[in-house]
Parts: C-alpha cells; structure tokens; sequence
C-alpha cells in the first residue's frame, strides 16, 4: 500500500500472517489439472485429425492433433504432437512458492494439440490452456511456460480488468507508467499484463521455473529487488486489490461457475468501524430478483456461497447474473455468469 496512507486492518493482519509465516495460515491456490486424455474425451470430432473442445469455461477451441496436417515449417516436427506431461504439470505447480490462503480456482488444461487460431499456449480468465509440443517438454520450459500462464490468471482474477487503484499501483511499483512505452499495443516484451505475469513466474514459480535467472524484459530490474512488489502480489492473491467503490471491495469466484461461487466481500476499514450490516441481493440479466441473503454484521472480510439458486430453493437457469452488496451509503455491484 501506499505508505502515505494509513494501513487498512485487514491489509495489516495480512502483513503481520507474512511477516510470522505462521505455516498453517499457508496454502496454495487451487490449481485443477485435465490432463491431455481428458481433452480429447470431451471433445467433438471434426475430422480425422482435428476437434473441438469447449472448457468448463465455455472456450472453444479447434485443435489439430497431427503436425503433418498443419503444415508446421519446423525441422524437429514429428508425425505427433507432444503434450505436456501431466505428472510434470502436477511437480512443477508443487515447486511453486507457497502463497497466502486464497479463494483463487485456476484449471489448467493439458492440450493434445495446438489451437488452430492461437497457435500457442494461453490463458483466458482463470483457465490456463497449454499448447502441445513438437518434441517432450524440457522441465525448464514447462515450468517458465505453465507458471507465466498462471500469472495471467492471478491478474485477471485478483485485478479484473486492468484498471481501478490496484492496477495503477502496480503500474507505479514497477514503474509502468509511461504508456508510450508500456502499453498492451507495445512490443511483448513491453506489455504490462506480460510483465506482470513474468513477474509472477520470478516471484512464485520456484525450481525449475526460474532455473535460467532470465525475465522476458532484461531492461527492467529483477522483480525480486522492486520493493513491496512482493507483498502487492499476495495481496492481489489474497484478493485485497478489486473493483472498489465506497468502502467495499467485491468479487466472485471461480466466475464463471458451476454449481456454486463465492461471492468475496472486502470492506475498508472506515466501513467497518461504521458498523452495521451488510445486504446482498442477486438479480438476474432482466433486473428481476432472484437471491436475498441474510444481512450479516460487517466485518473485514465476508464470505457467502451462492449454490446458484432462488429463495425458494429452486436451481436457476445458465445466464449472466448481478449480485449488489450495501452497507450504509455504500453499494457495489458485479456480474457472474452461470454455465451448465
């Protein structure tokens, strides 16, 4: 946080669990791995060599599973692909730096192939997709690859949309604010949501993912000397950094979900010495009421299940649905999507 200002309650108890290291206040986030296998028997056949798979996510993909169909221009390429080991996949997110208990639900899907548009592995909200290769996966690679990937989707799970305070303090940290250098039309090395999720892999990828002691963007200082950039990635994990709006801070995730999410409540510190209770109410995309939760006492941080259904009990249908938090004065509102 910035140090001219005061420390909001929760954000000090976070840096007084970081400091102690109390060990049973740490645990990873919640990966979920679907290794290559479970790809293919999710999908739809297009043809002899070509699928569609759609994720839990509702992204679509074409994938073509041979190399010689392709017309790939690369001397090593065989008459398969390789997908990234499962087992390797599940060693290299144990090696990874612990982090602060967190909400966060990434899925990592093991292609068998390569995506016919995006030729290259990605992430997409909080699914991490990586590409098949053209021979095995050297560890190092794997790791930089599925730990960089996995930096997107901290980022667009813990500062949704790159913007509001929690970006631009990130920006300030690390000393992006110059856009005629640092945009997402820049170079890639340039990008601040790349920079972000290579400082990510630097910060939390562990052994091998750092082996090479390399960053994408050499200009730049090791993210490991940038002072409190540390600490504003376990905030941003610990889900302290979202849209903000007159004292509370609110949030959903896995989003989109099936059956349930969590609907992340944060209030600043001046709301909860206000007092009182806090309302959550959900409507669905015609404004219609749908879910009214019991007011709770605020507190620093609030926690409800929506098991995506009515008052009555009833489950709802797939859609888009708004959830509207209010204490006091003070109203936030965000958007989940239900798929089925």
């Amino acid at each position: 946080m910035d140090s001219l200002r005061p420390m909001p309650v929760h954000l000090l108890a976070l840096t007084l669990v970081l400091v102690l290291g109390t060990s049973a206040a740490w645990a990873q986030p919640h990966w979920t791995v679907v290794d290559a296998d479970a790809v293919i028997g999710r999908s739809t056949p297009i043809d002899a060599t070509t699928i569609r798979f759609v994720s839990e996510g509702g992204r679509s993909l074409t994938l073509g599973l041979d190399p010689r169909c392709m017309e790939i221009n690369n001397p090593i390429a065989g008459d398969r692909f390789h997908p990234l080991d499962e087992e390797l996949a599940r060693r290299i997110l144990s090696q990874m730096v612990a982090m602060p208990p967190s909400a966060m639900e990434v899925t990592i899907y093991l292609l068998p192939g390569l995506p016919t548009v995006e030729m290259s592995s990605f992430c997409s909200g909080a699914e991490v997709f990586i590409a098949a290769g053209l021979a095995d996966w050297p560890e190092a690679v794997a790791a930089s690859t599925l730990t960089h990937e996995i930096g997107h989707a901290v980022q667009h799970l813990g500062l949704p949309g790159r913007r509001g305070p929690g970006w631009e303090r990130y920006l300030e940290l690390r000393g992006l604010t110059d856009t005629s250098i640092y945009s997402e039309q820049a170079a890639h090395y340039q990008r601040p949501a790349e920079i972000f999720a290579e400082d990510f892999r630097v910060l939390f990828g562990g052994e091998p993912a750092t082996v090479s002691g390399t960053q994408e963007n050499p200009d730049l200082p090791s993210p490991e000397t940038v002072e409190g950039l540390r600490e504003f990635f376990l905030q941003v994990m610990a889900l302290q950094w979202l849209s903000f709006q007159g004292g509370i801070t609110a949030h959903n995730v896995p989003n989109p979900f099936n059956p349930s999410t969590v609907i992340l409540l944060d209030l600043a510190e001046e709301a909860v010495l206000a007092g009182g209770q806090v309302q959550v109410v959900v409507f669905d995309a015609r404004g219609r009421l749908v879910r009214r939760f019991e007011p709770v006492a605020v507190s620093p941080q609030i926690q409800l299940h929506w098991e995506g259904r009515d008052d009555a009990g009833r489950p709802v249908a797939s859609g888009r649905y708004v959830y509207r938090a209010r204490v006091g004065a003070s109203v936030v509102t965000g958007s989940m999507i239900l798929l089925k």
